[in-house]
């Protein structure tokens, strides 16, 4: 699977537990932890990038891989985010 079906995947993955969490009545503490950890998101993807090679060997490089670079892409604006200058 390429990198960019990769990256699709995670984006359902995603916005599939937001729903589950939404059901569970957890959707406004998923929220708020969301935006609370958002900073350290490109962290993290560099976290990923170094486990990344490691990953390829059991046939998970490119799932890795797309979860970085999304880490790493800045957040999208959604309804209803406040403007952070």
């Amino acid at each position: 699977m390429e990198p960019d079906e990769w990256q699709d995947r995670w984006r359902k993955t995603y916005q599939q537990a937001g729903v589950m969490l939404e059901r569970a009545g957890l959707g406004a503490f998923a929220g708020a932890f969301g935006l609370a950890f958002r900073p350290l998101a490109p962290l993290v993807a560099q976290m990923i990038w170094v486990a990344q090679p490691a990953s390829g060997l059991f046939g998970y490089g490119d799932a890795f891989q797309a979860l970085a670079l999304l880490l790493e892409a800045p957040p999208v604006a959604e309804a209803g985010d406040e403007c952070q200058l």
